[in-house]
């Protein structure tokens, strides 16, 4: 997955966690955990809990880089489920719209910013930042 010494032990070890749930979703099945539009001032407290837990620079570059190989492992995947045909021309189950995939994207960032600082959030912040993604993290982090 990378290099991310600046973060705990037990981050690295959600981080895995969920990196291993996460290469069972099966790529048509990435717009079920797109972000859904923020709610306003809850997300944004689960957002400020998230930053402070992560207030030294070497732990954001870790984060960046932990999101940075997420994003390219489900782009990798996508463009390895979807059958050209699909993503040519529309009709039997469209190729994923471009806002999809930001919005996709977008959930799976605070998901694995929620993976990593877990511990330093409430039940609730962990629901609100991982958004879609909490059940399955749940699950990722129970099964350790």
């Amino acid at each position: 997955m990378g290099d991310y010494d600046a973060l705990r032990r037990a981050e690295r070890d959600r981080l895995e966690a969920f990196a291993s749930a996460f290469e069972n979703v099966d790529p048509l099945d990435y717009e079920r955990f797109a972000a859904t539009s923020d709610d306003g001032g809850e997300l944004e407290g689960a957002r400020a809990s998230a930053m402070a837990a992560l207030a030294t620079d070497s732990r954001r570059r870790a984060v960046k880089r932990a999101v940075a190989s997420f994003r390219t492992a489900s782009e990798r995947a996508l463009a390895q489920r979807l059958p050209a045909f699909q993503m040519l021309f529309a009709g039997f189950g469209q190729a994923p719209r471009a806002e999809d995939r930001v919005r996709f994207q977008q959930g799976l960032e605070r998901a694995v910013v929620a993976a990593i600082v877990w511990d330093e959030l409430t039940a609730g912040e962990r629901d609100l930042l991982a958004g879609p993604w909490a059940t399955l993290l749940r699950n990722a982090l129970d099964g350790r």
